[in-house]
């Protein structure tokens, strides 16, 4: 059987979700405005992709409950489709749970063994080498 393919905003999102909900790790994503528990620094969500992948900008800040506002733009509508459409393709390929309240992305164990195997490969997100807390495993990141 042939192995799947990625395309390269699927790997993102694959291995920043996992950077930022099992190792805890933030640093590199654009912040959302309203996170301020220490649980909800941690949680993925879709607007995250819109902010650090296509670098889009919030036209006004959001509360952690409210949706960000972009500024309308081709931009904007181009983003927001390729997105709907990744998402959804990771949810049929089994990567990811069905889409949450809040647009919340969450990791199936078959999301979390992908975004380890990419970032073992090698897979380039522009970040430092990735480690966990609990068993120090060293997971490289080019």
């Amino acid at each position: 059987m042939a192995k799947e393919r990625l395309s390269n905003l699927q790997k993102w999102i694959l291995v920043n979700c996992y950077r930022m909900t099992v190792l805890r790790d933030n640093t590199k994503l654009s912040p959302l405005s309203g996170r301020n528990s220490p649980d909800d620094k941690y949680i993925f969500f879709r607007d995250d992709i819109l902010l650090s992948y296509f670098n889009l900008k919030s036209s006004r800040k959001g509360t952690f409950l409210e949706v960000h506002h972009f500024r309308e733009s081709k931009a904007y509508y181009g983003a927001q489709a390729a997105v709907s459409r990744t998402l959804k393709n990771l949810q049929e390929k089994g990567y990811i749970c069905e889409m949450q309240i809040y647009d919340r992305v969450i990791l199936t164990k078959k999301g979390k063994e992908k975004a380890k195997e990419l970032n073992v490969k090698g897979y380039s997100s522009g970040t430092q080498p990735l480690t966990t807390s609990q068993n120090n495993d060293i997971i490289i990141v080019y």
